[in-house]
This record gives structure tokens, C-alpha cells and sequence, in this order.
């Protein structure tokens, strides 16, 4: 699939430069950024600054005084070259990467730190385990180069999800730090390095950067690759005598494995971006599955099952799934999809349909296993979402569900509409519909404003941060705004606009949000002209009907949404809408 400036709006890893991002955007996040002096006295005046602060005048500064926050903002004077300037900014990165960020300010990097785990550690890369993470990072007072150069990585990620303008600025130096390091270590694979990667295409995305987002990914992909981190034996090939982060044995092991699922997911977020399809092919996993979440750092955490499509058709293992299980089973059940769809386009006719209803029949089977093995608190209702916020699990939760419809959507919506005879079209079409719905009212149960309904008084960290949930809205909205009767247009603007002001409060973190919300803004705005307006061209007697698609990579012959003639598709939906009624 070609990278197309309309795939960068839709896609949950990508975004345009960052001139896009600085248009106003006129729905109000929960969470702005400030910037008292209260605030930044917290950021920049630690015993540390006052340090720094107290040496500026003598002769030379201490070593401690060579602060993480003290790159030189000031242009080159006249007497020298940018050459030298960037040598000389060069120089202070380097400088930096050799000084331990919690040394320079433990408070400056708790503070960080409880941020990324918060919102990205224990969320969709759930790498480490943050008691035991943070206690090496208080205690360790011989950090390796690749250890401080995660450390800052881990709290840039961490500053993006700060109101904080300071703490947000800081986050891009450390970053450039990292980016830094992890150049310097080009080839040196490890497995700070794999994670540092993950960490920096994460990073770059939420700025919306997303050539740096896609080139990080696949380099931490490489590096998990050398490794063998796809493998047990991969996992388990390290010297007793060298084990990272203060870790045992077997939470060093699941931290490996760990690693690698969370490249695996991240493969599956990004895949089709920038024109490739997913680097790791589940045929070649030969891994464990994460382990429960109460048993990772553990000395004996109970052992999970290795990794299979065929998970669910098996005998349960006396130890259930854990959240991160279904998570990944249903981020390669999606990533299947995404292969499948975007190889389909090229195939001839006289092979498509038969190759097309066997993979709809397996994959069918596989989501509706997926499906029927969630637990009870993992199934979707708004008291188990609100419960997730409270645990801190939101973000998996959210997950879970999105990538779920979006499968369902893509399987359903993107087939060669010529080779399809009338019954599987209504099917389709249908299933499609159906699945867009049900997002959508959950996403209306994402707005901040309905969650605030059920739970008053949830504290302010309660917020909606998981990316991926505006891109499965994108594509939900899509789908439901195509085109139904003009009875159901009022309910229908209704819905959607319910549901939005979820996207616009994932926007404070995530570049790609922002575009998403103008989209389905504008999407909204297109709808409420034909409801309004008896003379639109868009109705057609007792229907409505809209011809362009909110993603447009798929031409209409490979599009059921759109691709069907408006008589065929109104049909459909006449017919699903009676049945609905029955």
C-alpha cells in the first residue's frame, strides 16, 4: 500500500509534519498544558538548578553541574561557524547521555517516570514492572550508557501525558538525548536498544513525525531480530552474572519477551504505514505469551502458553490469559487482516473469491474465539471501562475493543465488490455496519463528559490516552456515514458528535488525533447540511448518500461501502434496518 497523505490522517501510528499540528483546534482537551511559576520552579528549580546556578560564576562548574536541562538555547555568535555550533551542541548531548537523569533530579524524574508508566508502561508495551523498575532507578548508581540512554527515553514518553509546559519541554531534550544515544550505539544491539527504539517511534508519533516514527519502529524490529527475541531460547540467552535492570532471573526473562510482543504489537499499530506491510510474521514467533500481569516480577511467575493461532480452540492451561494475552492475540488477528486486505487488491478475479472466503471463514472463527474467552472484566460495559480507569488498565481495556471492531471492519468492508454474489454482499455490508455501530457507542461511553456522568468524582488522571481508539472511530464513522435513510440522519449526527469529544481529548497527546477530529468534524458537518437542507444532493427520495470516502487508498471496486451502487446499497440497508426492528 502506497503512503498517501490521506492514510496519514486514518492510521493509529502515523501523522503529517508538524505544520500541520499547529492549526487552531477548537474542542477543549480536559487536560491543558500550563505553565505557573509554581510549575516551573518545580521543573527548573531543584537543588540541582541551584547548584548550576551557584557554580555559573566560578571558574569552572562542577561535573554535577553540567545539567540535563542546560543545553545551550543561544544562536552562534558571529565568531563561530554552525559547524562548530553543532559540534558544540553535539558535544553537550553527549555530555548529557554520560550524566544519570536521577542523580541531576530525582524529583524531575519520578515525576516522569509515574507518567509513562501510567500511560504507556502499563498500557499497550507493557515492558516493565514499575516497582521493581523505579527501585533500580532510585538505587542503581552505575547505570550503563545503555541504561541512561531508556532512562530518557522513557521520560520523554513520560512528558508528553504532562500538563506541565516545563516538564513538556524538557521531555523533547530528552529525547534528543536518546536519539542521540541511540545512534551512537548503531549495531550494538541490546536490549536497551530494542526498547529505546520502541520508546523513540512512539515518541516521534505523538509529535506527528511519522518518517522518524516508522524508521525507529522497524530498527527496534531489526534489533529484536538479532536478538532472537522471537524465540524462547532467544528470551532465555543471557550470563547469570549480567542481568539488566537489578531483575531476577525470570522477570529479566519475561522483560525480554515482553519486548518483543510489545515490538509485535507496535508492528501491527504501524504495519501498513510508509508502504510496508508487518515485519514479524507470526509463523515465525516461536514465544511464550505474556504472563498474567499479577505474576509479572514475580521469582515464580506461573508459565504461559506458547503462541498459536490456534489458541482458543485448545484445552485452557491451568493459568488464564492475562490482558496482555488477548491484546496480543487480537493485535495478530488484525494484523492477518491488514496483510490479507492489502495484498487482495492485486489478485486477479478468477482466484479471489475462493482465496477470500477461506480466509474470511478462518478468521471469523478466530474472532469469534477471541471474543468468547474475554473474561467477565474484560468484556465491554461502561462499569468495566470505568473499572479499567480505576485499575489503571484502561488503556489495554480500550485496546482490546478497538482493535476488535477495526478488524471486523476492514475484513468486512475491503473485498472485491465484482466476485461477491448479492448474499455476501449483504452480509458484508451488514457486518460492517454493525460493527461501526457498536464502536461508536462506545466511544460515546469514552466521552469525558458521559464518563463524569457515571463517576463524579474520578480524579483528573482518569483521561483517555490509547491512540488507537480515534483511528478505529475514523473508521467506524466512515462506515455508518455512507449513506441510510433520512429518518435515522438526526440519531445518527447525534451519536456521532457524542462520541468525538473522546478523539479530541486523545488530541492533547497525539498528533495524529488532531486530524482524525477535523475529519470526522467535518464528516459530522456534511451530514447536519443534508438533514437540514430538502435541496441537498446528497438525498435520494427517502435515503441519503455520500460518495467520498473519509480514506480513499482502496479504490471503489475493493470498497463495499462505497463501491456498491447507491440502489444495491440502499437495499441492504433497508432490509438490515427491518431486521433490526424484528
Amino acid at each position: 500500500m502506497l503512503h498517501t497523505p490521506t492514510i496519514e490522517h486514518i492510521s493509529p501510528l502515523s501523522g503529517r509534519t508538524n505544520a500541520t499540528w499547529e492549526a487552531p483546534f477548537s474542542s477543549q482537551p480536559p487536560l491543558k498544558a500550563h505553565n505557573t511559576s509554581e510549575n516551573t520552579n518545580s521543573v527548573w528549580g531543584s537543588d540541582f538548578q541551584r547548584e548550576f546556578s551557584s557554580n555559573a560564576a566560578t571558574a569552572e562548574p562542577t561535573p554535577r553541574a553540567r545539567s540535563i536541562h542546560a543545553l545551550p538555547k543561544e544562536p552562534p555568535s558571529s565568531s563561530r561557524t554552525s559547524s562548530q555550533h553543532s559540534l558544540l551542541m553535539e558535544d553537550q548531548v553527549e555530555s548529557n547521555w554520560e550524566q544519570d537523569p536521577y542523580e541531576a533530579d530525582p524529583h524531575l524524574t519520578i515525576s516522569l517516570l509515574g507518567l509513562y508508566f501510567t500511560h504507556v508502561g502499563s498500557v499497550t508495551y507493557c515492558m516493565f514492572p514499575r516497582e521493581q523498575f523505579i527501585a533500580w532507578v532510585v538505587m542503581c548508581r552505575e547505570k550503563s550508557q545503555d541504561d541512561r540512554m531508556l532512562l530518557y527515553i522513557l521520560l520523554a514518553m513520560g512528558s508528553v501525558f504532562s500538563p506541565d509546559v516545563g516538564q513538556r519541554s524538557v521531555g523533547k531534550r530528552f529525547a534528543e538525548i536518546a536519539a542521540h544515544a541511540s545512534r551512537k550505539r548503531f549495531g550494538k544491539f541490546s536490549l536497551q536498544l530494542c526498547q529505546s527504539r520502541l520508546m523513540l517511534a512512539l515518541f516521534y508519533f505523538s509529535r506527528g513525525k511519522a518518517a522518524e516514527a516508522w524508521d525507529y519502529s522497524g530498527a527496534s524490529l531489526r534489533a529484536i531480530s538479532a536478538l532472537k527475541l522471537n524465540t524462547e531460547e532467544g528470551v532465555k540467552d543471557f550470563p547469570d552474572d549480567d542481568l539488566d535492570f537489578g531483575f531476577d532471573r525470570p522477570t529479566l526473562e519475561e522483560c525480554r519477551r515482553r519486548t518483543f510482543w510489545s515490538g509485535f504489537l507496535m508492528d501491527r499499530y504501524n504495519g501498513f504505514c510508509g508502504g510496508t506491510l508487518c515485519f514479524i510474521q507470526p509463523e515465525d514467533t516461536f514465544l511464550r505469551l505474556p504472563c498474567l500481569e499479577t505474576d509479572f516480577g514475580s521469582p515464580f511467575p506461573r508459565e504461559s502458553a506458547l503462541f498459536d493461532f490456534e489458541f482458543f480452540k485448545e484445552p485452557q492451561p491451568n493459568v488464564p490469559p492475562g490482558a496482555m494475552t488477548h491484546l496480543t492475540l487480537i493485535s495478530a488477528i488484525w494484523g492477518d487482516v491488514l496483510l490479507f486486505t492489502s495484498r487482495a487488491i492485486n489478485r486477479p478475479d478468477h482466484s479471489y473469491p475462493e482465496r477470500y472466503e477461506k480466509f474470511y471463514d478462518i478468521t471469523s472463527q478466530r474472532l469469534d474465539g477471541w471474543r468468547n474467552s474475554l473474561p467477565p472484566h474484560l468484556r465491554f460495559t461502561p462499569s468495566n471501562l470505568d473499572d479499567s480507569f480505576v485499575a489503571g488498565s484502561s488503556g489495554t481495556f480500550i485496546s482490546l475493543h478497538a482493535l476488535y471492531h477495526a478488524t471486523q471492519m476492514r475484513m468486512n468492508r475491503y473485498a472485491r465488490i465484482a466476485t461477491f454474489s448479492p448474499s455476501t454482499l449483504r452480509r458484508n455490508t451488514y457486518r460492517a455496519n454493525k460493527s461501526a455501530t457498536k464502536f461508536i457507542r462506545i466511544a460515546q461511553a469514552l466521552a469525558p463528559a458521559t464518563r463524569l456522568d457515571r463517576r463524579p468524582n474520578s480524579p483528573p488522571e482518569y483521561i483517555l490516552t490509547t491512540p488507537f481508539s480515534g483511528y478505529a472511530l475514523m473508521l467506524a464513522v466512515d462506515i455508518v456515514s455512507a449513506g441510510g435513510a433520512i429518518a435515522g440522519l438526526p440519531a445518527l449526527v447525534e451519536s456521532i458528535g457524542t462520541g468525538l469529544p473522546a478523539v479530541a481529548e486523545l488530541a492533547d497527546f497525539w498528533a495524529s488525533a488532531k486530524v482524525q477530529h477535523k475529519a470526522i468534524s467535518l464528516r459530522l458537518k456534511q451530514l447536519a447540511e443534508i438533514a437540514l437542507s430538502e435541496d441537498d444532493s446528497a438525498r435520494r427520495g427517502q435515503f441519503w448518500r455520500l460518495s467520498g470516502s473519509l480514506e480513499p487508498s482502496f479504490t471503489k471496486k475493493d470498497d463495499l461501502i462505497y463501491g456498491i451502487e447507491d440502489r444495491v446499497f440502499f437495499d441492504i440497508m433497508d432490509g438490515d434496518m427491518m431486521n433490526e426492528e424484528e
